[in-house]
Parts: structure tokens; sequence; C-alpha cells
């Protein structure tokens, strides 16, 4: 039902349901007429749209990826900028979409350029406008 109407019918994925029990949401359903009741019980918990509540649950278990920033030592003193930390945020040129808060980084500057790699944890996924 949620496939034809996800702005009325909650899906009982496996995602969802996870999310629903940390919400204290019982979720044993067995025909149309419990699925309804259920409905009808998870409205004070799920206050957004059903597809809402599904992508929130989704966003809630996305694996952390890693990713390799290149630097380049000519244009970008990295070591000093990691010192006196003022390294904010990293322009990046592909797979913008697909970095997430979360993350993990790993800066890259070619040998003989300083020391080497250093790891580091993406805050926040923000796109210029």
């Amino acid at each position: 039902m949620f496939w034809m109407r996800p702005d009325i019918y909650l899906a009982l994925d496996s995602r969802n349901r996870a999310l629903l029990e940390e919400r204290g949401v019982a979720h044993k359903v067995k025909d149309w007429a419990t699925y309804r009741q259920f409905l009808a019980k998870a409205k004070p918990f799920v206050p957004e749209t059903p597809y809402e509540f599904s992508r929130a649950a989704y966003a809630g278990t996305l694996e952390v990826n890693y990713w390799v920033f290149q630097c380049n030592p000519k244009v970008y003193d990295l070591a000093a900028a990691l010192k006196a930390s003022v390294v904010t945020g990293w322009q990046v040129n592909q797979h913008k979409k697909d970095i997430h808060s979360g993350d993990k980084v790993i800066v890259w500057v070619p040998a003989g350029f300083g020391e080497g790699r250093r790891l580091r944890q993406v805050c926040s996924s923000r796109t210029a406008a």
C-alpha cells in the first residue's frame, strides 16, 4: 500500500520497524484490520508524513563511507592549515550528493610535500548555491 499512497500508508520494512521501536510504537500487523489499527495508534508517534518517516528511518541507518580528498600543496598548505585549525570545508567536484555527515575523509598530500595523509570526519553535507 505504501507504494500506491506513500502520503497515507506507512511501510513496515526493517528500517521503519526499527525506528518505530525507537519511538515506542508496537508494529505487530497480521492483516488489513490490524494494519489500520496500527496506523491509528502510530499517528501520535509519527508526526511526519509516512514517506518522510521512511526517509528518516533510512537516513538513520546509512553506512559510513570513506572518501579520499586530494590536496595540491602548490596551491594549499594543508599542514599549516590543520595546525592553525582553519580548515572548515573542502571543495569537491565529484560525488557531492553521495558525501554525507558522518562519512570519513582521508586528505591525501602527494609524497615529498609534507606529512602525507590525515583522517577526518564529514560534519555536514553542504553544497554551494
